[in-house]
């Protein structure tokens, strides 16, 4: 009996002093420290969980593709600008084929084909320059839209290639001459044509993907 309250008054002791080391502060201490690394960590939480969300953002943001639909615009108008001065040379028969040039199959409405072709690629030139510029051709005329541009241009462009086709068949079938100046020529206009086709599969692709209309 005498050892059970020995060891009570021990106990007691022992839970008394826990006490005065509350009071005194000493195991308070170690919870302010715990509580404060509870913070830190809580604050690295929220950093990991913001840097995160703008990651997410970053990822779903639509891929705006006007930067590379210009470079294939730029492309395409280097084509253009070799186009237009090769045909200046065959109007003023720098070289070429006379035999050609003189035939009724390289004239339209008396005109030379060549001819008709510097002014139709100078406003082809003009207008897809206007819209890798962003000139706002639409304060003129209000259809002259960036997409309304391109496509007539496109389109344009088809039928100067069922022409250019039509004028390589009778070169070569018909009148059995072979002119390479002419041949490079009519060449260029279906890989202009490439490219304006090539331009526009990228708005089309780019349209559908972001639901952004960035040529209208």
């Amino acid at each position: 009996m005498l050892f059970f309250k020995r060891t009570l008054l021990v106990k007691q002791k022992v839970t008394n002093q826990q006490v005065i080391n509350i009071v005194h502060g000493k195991p308070l201490s170690l919870l302010l420290n715990v509580q404060k690394w509870y913070t830190f960590l809580g604050f690295l939480t929220g950093f990991a969980q913001i840097n995160t969300q703008i990651h997410m953002a970053e990822v779903n943001k639509p891929k705006l593709i006007r930067s590379l639909v210009n470079k294939i615009l730029i492309a395409g108008l280097v084509f253009i600008f070799i186009n237009i001065g090769l045909s200046v040379l065959l109007t003023y028969g720098v070289f070429g084929s006379t035999e050609i040039a003189q035939s009724k199959y390289a004239l339209i409405g008396g005109i030379p084909h060549t001819l008709l072709g510097v002014i139709f690629y100078t406003l082809i030139f003009i207008g897809i320059g206007g819209v890798v510029l962003r000139v706002p051709f639409n304060r003129i005329l209000k259809f002259l839209r960036p997409q309304m541009i391109l496509d007539l241009s496109r389109w344009a462009s088809y039928v100067a290639a069922l022409f250019a086709f039509y004028l390589s068949y009778s070169e070569i079938s018909i009148l059995g001459v072979v002119s390479v100046p002419y041949l490079i020529q009519q060449l260029l206009i279906f890989v202009i044509l490439g490219f304006e086709i090539w331009g526009n599969a990228v708005i089309v692709s780019g349209k559908k993907e972001t639901q952004v209309c960035e040529f209208c």
